[in-house]
């Protein structure tokens, strides 16, 4: 990031003021915690519920359903093979969580310029 390139028109836009520009303000929460990181959260919830379903346990046999997951399972699955699949799960969890904030890396580098007008990758 301290070799790239720097923005195309930097220097043409006019100095922040001091008094009322600040570093952290409403509209930089706003895309950072109601935008990006409820996107980032269902998509990462996503990606746990869809590895549970593609396993052949619904939705509604691993969510609220804390009394089962103790001898007394409703699935086929044994409590070993029901471990593995919550540590697999919580891994797709943060892997996907983890790629997502690469892309996110990318895509707001700047504030002004798009991933498409400043390449990440050769300037």
């Amino acid at each position: 990031m301290a070799l790239e390139k720097p923005e195309t028109e930097i220097m043409s836009r006019p100095p922040s003021n001091r008094k009322n520009d600040h570093l952290l303000n409403m509209k930089l929460l706003v895309h950072a915690y109601l935008f990006i990181g409820n996107l980032e959260c269902f998509t990462a919830f996503f990606c746990f519920c869809y590895y549970w379903i593609d396993n052949g346990i619904s939705f509604y046999s691993f969510m609220f359903t804390y009394e089962y997951f103790g001898n007394n399972l409703p699935t086929a699955y044994n409590p070993e093979e029901i471990n593995q699949m919550i540590n697999v799960s919580q891994s797709v969890y943060y892997c996907s969580l983890c790629i997502f904030q690469i892309f996110n890396y990318f895509s707001t580098r700047t504030r002004y310029a798009s991933i498409f007008q400043h390449n990440p990758f050769w300037g």
